[in-house]
């Protein structure tokens, strides 16, 4: 065998060894799913490919559920009629040796549903999402519209434990413990403090909101292309929903103003933090929003308070001026009085009109007052107020109106008309009752 065919067997030896690699390695990535034959029953198994490795504790979503339901908690039955017969110094020993109930019974027996007002909502369902290594989130959420609200607790599946991240959460776990009253209280506070966000041109957030949602249906055109009239061409699909507060954790809010635009549902989604005074944007509609306050143009706002109402008085019963403070000390205008500061003291409310009206009105407003043609009127009928704010702006609009019914006794303001209503959740929490 000379040297050139010594050279061509080695060659054709390497080339057959590159082929079988390069097939072996084809087929393997070609794999299919292995299919294991059971002799015994005549049926195919089928046996998934190498997956890829998953943390040890991952899957374990109905583990953390378990964990939560089966946690042991004061009975509030229990702890009610204890409050009855002991003082509430021993409160706390109360808690201590009151019956238990699970955490799974006692969302059965309404007990959330009841003290947080969400009878009206869509029923609450468990749900667990894995975070990383041993830990879940687990919610008992209900469906308010497009947001989901209720306890969440924070579970580490590996060592068995259980903490509350949200104040539904620690009301179940402590239901003698926390007052209901000072949740919704704080929720207020929030609701406040972002319609009071204030932007460089002066305008503020609720007064953005007012004004955005207002011009859902005025900018809307009539058959000949001209801008449609108060009250006409609106698209009855068109509605404001409201605000709903969530709890996040510590000082950390998550507030959803929810609407529905042309018969379809959204909602913009803010995140608070009370303690710091922090706001921010979580989606494009929230962001939309706070554009539209950082691009309004600096104007003069409209102003709409009494000229004999100061409304920076500490004292509320120095709140009204001049010939009106002689009038309110006469009792038979006592309760017409009171109605009418109850009203106007509700600050971020009535600041969202002025700016809804500084808009409309486009630098004629203070004309619009001196020829009285902007002014209050009150009425009364069965000891309930209707205050409106009557103003003439437009001489092809005509006279138009703002209204609320304010019940000095009950201490309640209830808007009248589209308009009051937007403004009012524009500025306030949903009621939980008006929840869908």
């Amino acid at each position: 065998m000379n040297k050139r065919q010594f050279l061509y067997m080695v060659l054709s030896f390497v080339t057959t060894i590159m082929l079988v690699l390069v097939t072996a390695v084809v087929l393997l990535l070609l794999e299919k799913p292995e299919v294991k034959i059971d002799m015994t029953k005549g049926t195919e198994v089928s046996v998934k490919s190498r997956a890829a490795p998953k943390g040890k504790w991952e899957g374990k979503g109905d583990l953390a559920r378990k964990l939560v339901q089966r946690l042991e908690v004061p009975d509030p039955a229990a702890l009610a009629e204890k409050k009855s017969k002991k003082k509430k110094k021993k409160k706390k020993q109360d808690e201590e040796e009151a019956p238990k109930i699970s955490i799974a019974k006692l969302v059965q027996t309404g007990f959330l549903s009841d003290r947080f007002k969400l009878g009206n909502m869509q029923a609450g369902k468990w749900e667990a999402s894995f975070l990383k290594d041993s830990y879940y989130f687990v919610s008992f959420n209900h469906s308010d519209g497009l947001v989901n609200l209720g306890p969440t607790w924070l579970v580490d599946v590996r060592k068995k434990k259980v903490l509350a991240k949200n104040i539904m959460a620690r009301v179940m776990m402590a239901p003698g413990m926390t007052a209901t009253a000072s949740i919704f209280e704080r929720e207020r506070q929030v609701i406040g403090s972002i319609a009071n966000h204030s932007f460089q041109g002066g305008v503020k957030l609720g007064g953005v909101m007012l004004i955005h949602f207002s011009n859902l249906t005025s900018q809307k055109t009539t058959p000949t292309g001209d801008k449609a009239p108060a009250g006409e061409g609106e698209d009855e699909n068109d509605q404001i929903i409201g605000w709903t507060v969530v709890h996040d954790y510590g000082n950390t809010y998550r507030a959803y103003f929810q609407w529905v635009e042309a018969g379809e549902p959204t909602y913009a989604d803010f995140e608070f933090n009370l303690a710091k005074k922090e706001l921010r944007s979580r989606n494009l509609q929230a962001a939309n929003l706070m554009n539209l306050g950082s691009n309004f143009r600096s104007m003069a706002r409209a102003r709409i308070l009494p000229e004999t109402y100061n409304p920076e008085a500490r004292n509320t019963k120095d709140r009204w001026t001049g010939d009106s403070r002689e009038n309110c000390r006469q009792k038979e205008n006592r309760k017409r009085c009171n109605a009418m500061a109850s009203l106007l003291e509700d600050r971020s409310l009535i600041e969202a009109v002025e700016w809804l009206l500084t808009v409309q009105a486009d630098g004629s407003f203070e004309v619009c007052k001196q020829k009285r043609r902007c002014k209050w009127s009150v009425n009364e009928k069965a000891g309930v107020f209707e205050i409106s704010y009557i103003y003439d702006l437009d001489e092809r609009k005509g006279e138009q109106r703002v209204s609320w019914n304010v019940d000095v006794r009950s201490k309640t303001i209830i808007p009248k008309d589209k308009i009051s209503k937007m403004a009012f959740l524009s500025v306030h929490p949903r009621p939980k009752e008006m929840a869908p």
